[in-house]
């Protein structure tokens, strides 16, 4: 077994009061108030925050890979690679798997609860991965110095992988129609892979990205360009919504609708199952995470300083922040919408962790680093966990 590179306790986590740092004291407990900030040293900048199957918060911190226990508040972490950790899932196996990239080769590793590591090498760079239905992880490749990788591939609970080759780098695999995996390519191409290695690309778009499987079966995807989708017999249908990028597709209240964002043209997007655009909805910024709000509308965070929401009618509102970050927002317990915010972006600001209510009232609480990737406690909610580009893994209390 591998033993634990660090563990860290009350002593090293880190409170917020009215915008003042003080050390946590072991002394009485009194209930935490919604947006109470708590950080927890971590040792390295943390992110890919998911829930284990040991109910504790797992994430990266570089090379190592590390779970939080909450009921301890003890962090534990595990070396892995000298490579860069880029995400994490949890098994068929209930351990937690993880791809590399920025080594050479790249690897895709799992680690027991117990934090036993073991990792193996691909061809390629991988940075997703998702758990099929045939009990594997399926991963992503991308070709280093254009020699290796351009492959999807899949890694046996025993260890076993498999490399299939495509035309070019791919992304986002996912679990579609029949249990296959489709992914996305840096080419003009939208791929699936069957469970014995059958792969099949469509002409599509340059940089298909951000899949999204559809309650009629189909597979959407954005791309660098424009947005569109594929039936599970091949049929491949395009949507031009001006050429200027479509991410972070969202299946839109109801399950009717596809929404997006159009980076590169300031806008929110929604489109019809059967494939008609509804509406582009001007934004002041760049899109660029969105989530569904507990008051049916999409929310969305953007590179300017609000964060918004459009009515499925297409109205859209915006609430001013004192900057914001890339990463998405969620929905928290309280029916809220929680969000990173970065500031002005630069070495000096303060960053924080905000809050929005459904009729736009925002909160923000000071943090240290900027936020990434939130995540609903496994309690139901109480807290939001999130990753930060300081060496600390933050929560705030929800309420």
């Amino acid at each position: 077994m591998t033993s634990p590179r660090r563990q860290r306790r009350f002593a090293d986590i880190l409170r917020f009061s009215s915008g003042a740092p003080r050390i946590a004291r072991r002394k009485r407990a009194t209930a935490p108030q919604p947006g109470d900030v708590v950080q927890y040293n971590a040792g390295g900048p943390t992110s890919g925050l998911i829930i284990g199957p040991d109910q504790n918060i797992w994430f990266d911190v570089g090379g190592d890979i590390a779970f939080f226990n909450p009921s301890t508040l003890a962090i534990q972490s595990f070396f892995a690679t000298a490579g860069l950790i880029q995400e994490l899932a949890v098994g068929s196996d209930s351990n937690v798997w993880f791809v590399v990239s920025w080594n050479n080769p790249g690897c895709v590793g799992r680690c027991t609860p117990g934090g036993d590591v073991q990792t193996w090498p691909i061809d390629g760079w991988s940075s997703d991965l998702v758990l099929g239905d045939d009990g594997n992880i399926w991963f992503n490749e991308v070709g280093v110095n254009g020699l290796r990788g351009k492959a999807i591939g899949s890694v046996m609970p025993s260890g076993t992988v498999s490399q299939y080759a495509t035309t070019s780098d791919t992304q986002d695999p996912i679990v579609g129609p029949g249990g296959n995996i489709w992914f996305g390519e840096s080419g003009a191409f939208v791929g699936t892979v069957t469970s014995s290695g059958a792969v099949t690309e469509y002409n599509a778009l340059p940089g298909t990205t951000d899949l999204l499987v559809t309650p009629d079966g189909n597979v959407w995807f954005g791309s660098q360009t424009n947005l569109g989708f594929v039936t599970p017999s091949g049929a491949l249908t395009t949507i031009d919504t001006g050429g200027n990028g479509t991410f972070g597709l969202l299946l839109g209240p109801g399950d009717d609708t596809v929404w997006f964002g159009s980076q590169f043209s300031s806008q929110v997007g929604q489109a019809a199952l059967d494939g008609t655009l509804l509406g582009m909805y001007n934004t002041s910024g760049l899109p660029m995470g969105l989530c569904l709000g507990g008051d049916g509308n999409v929310w969305f965070t953007q590179l300017a300083d609000a964060i918004g929401s459009v009515t499925p009618a297409g109205a859209v509102s915006e609430y001013t922040t004192f900057g914001m970050g890339p990463w998405s927002p969620i929905l928290g317990s309280d029916g809220n919408v929680w969000f990173p915010d970065g500031g002005d972006g630069s070495i000096l600001t303060q960053r924080y962790i905000g809050r929005v209510t459904p009729g736009g009232s925002v909160s923000e609480f000071l943090t240290n680093g900027l936020p990434n990737t939130l995540l609903n406690s496994p309690d139901g909610g109480s807290l939001i966990y999130f990753g930060e580009n300081a060496p600390l893994l933050g929560s705030v209390a929800v309420g």
